[in-house]
């Protein structure tokens, strides 16, 4: 069996007050609907390319 060997690790001892609550929590099922609802905002407001945009692009490219 090995012997993990470790860094240094330091605390600072810092107190961070947490604001969390019952109704400001999303539940997972919740959280899975806006994001898909958010990709299909995306999706709709990505431009859709042209047909034969491809081939166009290629055409203009440097070829360094």
């Amino acid at each position: 069996m090995g012997v993990l060997k470790m860094g240094t690790v330091a605390l600072d001892g810092t107190k961070i007050h947490a604001n969390a609550s019952r109704h400001s929590a999303l539940s997972y099922e919740h959280a899975g609907k806006i994001e898909e609802q958010l990709k299909a905002e995306v999706a709709d407001l990505m431009p859709k390319p042209k047909r034969g945009y491809g081939k166009c692009s290629r055409r203009h490219v440097d070829p360094r």
